[in-house]
C-alpha cells in the first residue's frame, strides 16, 4: 500500500478512494492500481473503451473502478433502467451462470438498439462481467477514504496520541501491536516498557513517546491493572515489593510476569526481583494468616531483600521480556547482528510481488512440522525481526534444509514470494 501511495502521490479524496477500491486482488491482478497511478501522474495516457463512455469514466481516468460505473455503462450502451442495471451487477457479482446467457442476449440486443454493433455488445458484456467481480461501490470506498485521511492527519499531527490509541486498540493482537510499536520507533518516538508506578491500563503518552500499559503484560489482565491504578491513586506510588504485595495481592504467576517485563525495575534488577518473589509471597501469606488470627508482629515488617545485585545476561533478559510481553521492548536479539545484504526486513515482505525472491535476517520463533496427504514432511516457520512477524511455508523438497532448526535460531532466510495472505 505504501509503495502504491508513493507511486500515486494522492492530492485529493478521489485518489484515496481509488486506492481503497483498487488495492485488492482483482484490480491488482489486472495492474489497474499502477495504471491509475501512472495515468494520474502523466506517465500513461488516459484512454476509454469507447468515446461515449468518457463522461462516465472521466473522474476515474478511463478505468472502471466502481460499481456505479458498471450501472451507468449498462444504462448508456444497452438502454437498461437503473433497476435492470443493478440486477445485472448482482447477477454478474454472484456469477449466476444459468441466468447469464439470457442476460447476455438482452444486453447485446439493447446495444444494437442503441446503435452499436453486435460484436461490440458482446465484448462490452464480457468487460463489465470481469469488472463486476471486483468493483467496489463508491460510497464504500469514499467512506474508507475519509477514515484514511483523518487517521493520516492524526498520525502526522498528533503522532504520540495516535500511536498510543492505535496500540491500545491492538493490545489483544501481539503481532499487530509489535508492528505498530516498530512503526512508532521509525517515526522517532521512544517506546517504554510497563512500569508499576507510571503505566496506566493501556498505552499512554510520554514526553518523547509511548509507554506500555500493565494490561499488556501476560497473566496480569485488565481487571488487576485497574485495581493497581485505583490503589496507586488513593494510596500513592508503591515504595517496595512488599508494599506492592500487601496493597494489591498479585499471585505468583502475575508477579513473575511483572518482574520479567520490567514493570518492577524501580525496585531492583529483574534477576533480583524474580528471585525474591517466592520468599516475599511466602512472607505475605504468613503475615496475612497472623493478621487474621490477631497475631501480627512488627518484626515481619523489617524483613529485607537484596534485589539490587546481579542481573540476567542480555539474552536471558530479552527472552524473559518476550515471554511476558509477547514482544521485545528494551532491545532485540538481532541488535548485535549485521543486516542482510539486501536490506530487506520482514515488514517489507508484504509489499513484494509474487515471484520475488529475497533474503532476510530473522529470528526463528517457532517451527511447526506437518505432513502432506502423501506422507511427506513440510514445515511452517514463524519468524520475526525488529520490523514484525511473518510465517513462511517450507515445502517437502526443501524440508531437509530446515529439519534441524529450532526456536531461537538466528540466520538469513531466503524466501520466494508465492502468495501473500
Amino acid at each position: 500500500m505504501r509503495k502504491l501511495l508513493r507511486r500515486l502521490q494522492p492530492n485529493s479524496i478521489d485518489d484515496i478512494a481509488a486506492v481503497v477500491a483498487l488495492y485488492r486482488p482483482g484490480p491488482m491482478a489486472e495492474n489497474m492500481h499502477n495504471d491509475y497511478a501512472d495515468r494520474k501522474n502523466g506517465r500513461q495516457g488516459v484512454t476509454y473503451f469507447h468515446e461515449d463512455a468518457e463522461d462516465i469514466l472521466r473522474s476515474t481516468l478511463g478505468l472502471c473502478i466502481y460499481q456505479e460505473s458498471v450501472l451507468e455503462i449498462a444504462k448508456r450502451f444497452a438502454g437498461y433502467s437503473l433497476t435492470e442495471a443493478d440486477f445485472l451487477r448482482k447477477m454478474m457479482g454472484k456469477k449466476l451462470i444459468d441466468k447469464m446467457t439470457n442476460e447476455r442476449s438482452k444486453f447485446v440486443t439493447g446495444c444494437v438498439s442503441n446503435g452499436y454493433d453486435k460484436s461490440f455488445g458482446d465484448k462490452l458484456f464480457d468487460m463489465i462481467d470481469a469488472f463486476s467481480g471486483y468493483c467496489f461501490n463508491s460510497s464504500h470506498a469514499y467512506s474508507y477514504a475519509y477514515i484514511t485521511y483523518y487517521t493520516a492527519f492524526l498520525k502526522a499531527n498528533y503522532p504520540k496520541e495516535f500511536m498510543a490509541a492505535l496500540c491500545s486498540s491492538m493490545v489483544e493482537d501481539i503481532e499487530r501491536c509489535g508492528y505498530y510499536l516498530n512503526e512508532a520507533k521509525e517515526m522517532g518516538l521512544s517506546v517504554y516498557g510497563p512500569d508499576i508506578n507510571k503505566s496506566s491500563t493501556f498505552f499512554t503518552v510520554e514526553d518523547d513517546g509511548l509507554r506500555m500499559g500493565l494490561a499488556s503484560i501476560r497473566h496480569v489482565g485488565e481487571g488487576w491493572a485497574e485495581s493497581v491504578l485505583s490503589e496507586r491513586s488513593s494510596g500513592g506510588q508503591f515504595s517496595s515489593l512488599m508494599d506492592l504485595v500487601e496493597r494489591v495481592e498479585p499471585n505468583a504467576r502475575s508477579f513473575a510476569s511483572l518482574s520479567y517485563s520490567g514493570a518492577l525495575d524501580s525496585f531492583g534488577t529483574r534477576l533480583g526481583v524474580s528471585t525474591a518473589i517466592p520468599e516475599i509471597l511466602k512472607l505475605y501469606r504468613k503475615r496475612k494468616k497472623k493478621l487474621e488470627a490477631g497475631q501480627d508482629s512488627l518484626f515481619d515488617l523489617s524483613y529485607d531483600y537484596d534485589v539490587s545485585g546481579s542481573e540476567f545476561n542480555n539474552i536471558e533478559l530479552l527472552h524473559n521480556e518476550y515471554h511476558s510481553l509477547g514482544l521485545y521492548i528494551s532491545g532485540h536479539p538481532l541488535d548485535s547482528y549485521v543486516e542482510s545484504k539486501t536490506g530487506e526486513v520482514v515488514a517489507d515482505l508484504f509489499a513484494l510481488s509474487e515471484g520475488d525472491k529475497v533474503s532476510v535476517l530473522t529470528l526463528l520463533n517457532d517451527v511447526k512440522v506437518k505432513q502432506t496427504k502423501s506422507g511427506h514432511k513440510m514445515a511452517v516457520l514463524s519468524v520475526q525481526d525488529r520490523s514484525g512477524f511473518a510465517e513462511c511455508v517450507v515445502f517437502p523438497k526443501q524440508f531437509s534444509s530446515v529439519e534441524d532448526f529450532s526456536a531461537g535460531d538466528i540466520g538469513v532466510l531466503s524466501v520466494r514470494i508465492l502468495y501473500l495472505i
